[in-house]
């Protein structure tokens, strides 16, 4: 393989990786400048024209899609900072705290639903203080993200998107607290577990 075989392979890996959002473009126009000069080196002149647009769209496609499919139970903080930082929000002066707390919040929320729901594998229902932590957890989060919302200026169109986002996982918040609730309410309900078994074995309390 020789250098401009090599550069070009390195290139391609640098395009994977910025597709992919793992490197900068800095970094990968660093890559593209590499390749152009090894090009115009090797042949008099650059042959090697990338339409860097191209790559650009589908970055942004990519990124389109994480918050698309992204759902608030599932989302850590390392993907909302990489999200938040590809939208171009930026954390700055006193909004510092909206950033932060948004991100450790999705994954204090994310630990507590997932132990919660592990529970209801045991317990019909589930834990209720695990229960109680995951409601509380969802209501941290939720005043995170509306804090966030009113801090922030949304500019760009994926911003705007993760603005859309945000506020479909305020609302999902609210129905799950709902969820939650009532679930904490009829725990203790026996005819509630009366109905709940029945439903997998049906006539097990008939007379």
């Amino acid at each position: 393989m020789n250098k401009l075989e090599k550069v070009r392979a390195a290139f391609d890996l640098a395009t994977e990786q910025f597709v992919k959002g793992k490197i900068s473009e800095s970094d990968f126009r660093k890559a593209l400048k590499k390749l152009e000069e090894v090009s115009k080196k090797t042949y008099g002149e650059n042959l090697d024209f990338i339409d860097i647009e191209k790559f650009l769209d589908e970055r942004r496609a990519r990124f389109s899609k994480y918050i698309t499919d992204s759902v608030v139970d599932k989302m850590s903080s390392t993907t909302w900072k990489a999200i938040k930082k590809e939208a171009g929000i930026k954390s700055s002066g006193f909004l510092k705290k909206a950033d932060a707390g948004v991100g450790a919040k999705l994954d204090k929320y994310s630990k507590a639903h997932a132990t919660w729901k592990a529970s209801c594998v045991k317990t019909v229902g589930g834990d209720t203080q695990l229960l109680l932590k995951a409601n509380s957890a969802a209501e941290d989060l939720k005043k995170a993200l509306n804090a966030f919302i009113t801090a922030k200026e949304f500019k760009t169109d994926l911003a705007k998107e993760l603005q859309t986002k945000c506020q479909q996982f305020v609302s999902d918040l609210e129905k799950e607290q709902q969820n939650l609730v009532t679930l904490s309410k009829e725990a203790g309900d026996s005819s509630f577990m009366k109905k709940q078994i029945n439903s997998f074995l049906p006539g097990v309390f008939d007379d």
